[in-house]
């Protein structure tokens, strides 16, 4: 199903692209016609439309309700045959954004076709802009099918628009080569083919500058790093794109900047280069439209847990030390020397200066990189399957106290009660939690230590056990970073989700949430909070008006008991919760980060996914701690808007 949903994407791609580039060609040649240019290539693409329009509008017909047929069966999870019977595609079509914008971009190709119809087309004229136009956003609507159309978050028009961009570059170049290789094949005279290929080169180059910046673009939002592209196969395929891209777009430099200065000069030869190229660059394109086809049935890179290829990767760390510091300086010196070396030559055309610079370029990188290089794992980038939550901590705590204490201590620093005994002082995890990557710490501990005491404990824990155990040492690593010299949080660390209940209302989770509103968790005993709690419970209104909401949770089920028979209104506040939350939040309460620290009452506000601030122990005056946790709620809100965090630790 999937090579079905992949091929009708990629054919009804092609086809959309293929229009929308016929039709810009027409129109940018009809408009420089009027100031200087001749009335044989405007009239050749003119006699091409029609039959063009019919072809493109049939293949992409054919191929939309293939891959309308392939949606419906992908969807709803049923065989081929069950899927196009009516009662599924409706529910499709009318059920689904797919659906929406397939049923809208049919009426647009019914648009199209009334439009371009023999007895209605002439030389120029509105009804060629006008179905140019159509064209266009009968391409552009593809936007709402992709994964631009599938983000949420404050980020999502942003993609959507980059998408369109996209699609409309890519179609006025993509689509405007196979006229132009109709063009240079028909006997039109040398000066005509020579007009029309300057008129193509000036599209082409503003379409490929606008496609390389929206490229960057989708490739921020859906590939998200580096690492991804080179360890995902979502990042793969995008790397066999760019290869192709480049092979054209270096087809495009020789004729732009080769070939064409030729058929200005009369070289009929030029003009067979020039068509055998640009039927390369259709080739090429075609297989960039089937990789298209294939990336949006593909998850994005940003969502792949990454599995890195390479025994190496590149890291700041050795830039700090100055044995590696100064031959870095070195090299960027000149690598800066050979770029304008490199640049200087190219204008001047003195080849063998600008080769030297770009051998300079090239050496400096590669001594850039040698210096930089670090080695690396396969896990060095995952993504942990394992949410960063309460229930993950606790378990990884536990795991930790049974397989790790002993080496490493109860608070991870390396002071276990084996220690001692060992030949090498076991690490401090909570710093290396710090200095290294989730992905680094899963194998080490599922691998253990070339060189030192540290075994490998896969089997017998599990995967998933492990990366509990990352996320505990994470935890700490967070809660002690965090933290500065005088108690107070110097940091925004993530919050731990975590699942809760309030009265009446059902089963929650801390994120996500309305990214608009703040949560105060108040992290509660008895009886030392309870004139807090009261306090918390009749300030309910003002807290909502400054759109924060109170949750109050414990570790205490006895507590949480009295609690609620002895706070009034406290229905909306005191959530029933397992008793890790407490216990998890206790770590960020503690003012060293110290695991096990018995704080009776700390309250903390989370915003974005993120512990924005603190406040320990129950207040002498609740209204000064009232008007200091809305104050600081209004710094938040005056901040610039920033994406929740993935709950994956990097560093």
């Amino acid at each position: 199903m999937n090579a079905l949903l992949a091929s009708a994407r990629a054919v009804h791609f092609a086809a959309a692209m293929w229009l929308f580039g016929e039709l810009v060609l027409a129109c940018a040649l009809s408009a420089w016609r009027g100031r200087d240019g001749p009335t044989g290539p405007v009239a050749a693409l003119h006699r091409r439309l029609p039959p063009v329009a019919r072809s493109s509008i049939a293949i992409g017909v054919a191929s939309a309700f293939a891959w309308l047929a392939a949606a419906a069966a992908t969807m709803s999870g049923v065989p081929l045959p069950q899927a196009i019977e009516p009662e599924t595609l409706g529910t499709v079509l009318v059920g689904t954004l797919f659906g929406k914008v397939w049923i809208a971009r049919l009426g647009l190709a019914l648009v199209l076709l009334i439009a371009l119809w023999p007895r209605n087309t002439g030389r120029g004229g509105w009804r060629l802009a006008f179905s140019t136009i159509v064209a266009g956003v009968y391409l552009a609507a593809l936007a709402w099918t992709g994964h631009a159309a599938a983000a949420e978050g404050p980020w999502r028009d942003a993609q959507l628009v980059s998408d369109v961009m996209h699609l409309i570059t890519a179609g006025a170049w993509l689509g405007a080569l196979p006229p132009l290789a109709y063009l240079l094949g028909t006997t039109q005279p040398i000066e005509h083919a020579t007009w029309a290929t300057r008129r193509f080169s000036t599209v082409a180059i503003a379409c490929v500058s606008a496609l390389i910046l929206s490229g960057l673009g989708n490739s921020w939002f859906l590939v998200g790093s580096v690492p991804a592209l080179f360890g995902t196969t979502y990042g793969a395929l995008l790397l066999a794109k760019l290869a192709l891209l480049a092979v054209m777009i270096s087809l495009a430099a020789l004729n732009r900047l080769v070939l064409t200065p030729r058929l200005a000069a009369g070289d009929r030869h030029a003009v067979r280069a020039l068509r055998r190229n640009t039927l390369l660059e259709i080739a090429a394109g075609l297989l960039v439209v089937t990789i298209v086809g294939v990336l949006g049935i593909t998850i994005p890179a940003a969502h792949q847990s990454v599995l890195w290829p390479f025994a190496h990767t590149l890291s700041w760390t050795p830039a700090q030390e100055s044995a590696t510091r100064w031959p870095l300086a070195a090299a960027a010196l000149v690598a800066a020397a050979s770029v304008t070396a490199l640049v200087a030559g190219a204008r001047r055309r003195a080849w063998r200066s600008a080769t030297a610079g770009l051998a300079g370029v090239l050496a400096s990188a590669m001594a850039g990189t040698w210096l930089l290089a670090v080695p690396a794992y396969p896990t060095t980038y995952a993504s942990s399957p394992v949410r960063y939550t309460t229930t993950a901590i606790v378990d990884g705590e536990r795991l930790f106290a049974t397989h790790c204490v002993a080496c490493h201590g109860s608070d991870g620093t390396g002071g276990g009660r084996a220690a001692a005994e060992l030949s090498t002082r076991p690490a401090n995890l909570v710093e290396h939690a710090g200095q290294h990557r989730p992905g680094e710490l899963y194998w080490w501990i599922a691998h253990g230590r070339a060189g030192t005491p540290m075994p490998a404990f896969s089997p017998p824990l599990g995967s998933d056990e492990i990366w509990s155990i990352v996320q505990f040492l994470q935890s700490l690593s967070d809660a002690a970073s965090a933290v500065g010299p005088n108690g107070e949080l110097v940091a925004e660390p993530n919050a731990p989700d975590f699942s809760f209940e309030l009265a009446g209302r059902g089963q929650q989770t801390l994120l996500p949430r309305d990214e608009s509103r703040d949560t105060l968790l108040v992290v509660y005993s008895l009886p030392d909070s309870l004139s807090r709690l009261r306090s918390l419970a009749s300030q309910r209104r003002a807290f909502d008006d400054e759109r924060i909401r109170v949750l109050a949770v414990t570790s205490s089920a006895a507590d949480a008991e009295a609690a609620s028979a002895q706070t009034a209104g406290g229905e909306s506040m005191l959530a029933i919760a397992a008793p890790d939350v407490a216990k998890v939040y206790a770590i960020f309460a503690a003012r060293d980060g110290a695991v096990g620290a018995n704080l009776r009452h700390s309250e903390f506000l989370i915003r974005d996914g993120r512990l924005r601030a603190r406040w320990l122990g129950v207040p002498a005056a609740d209204a000064e701690r009232n008007q200091d946790i809305w104050e600081m709620a209004e710094n938040v809100d005056r901040e610039p808007p920033r994406p929740p965090p993935s709950h994956q630790h990097a560093h």
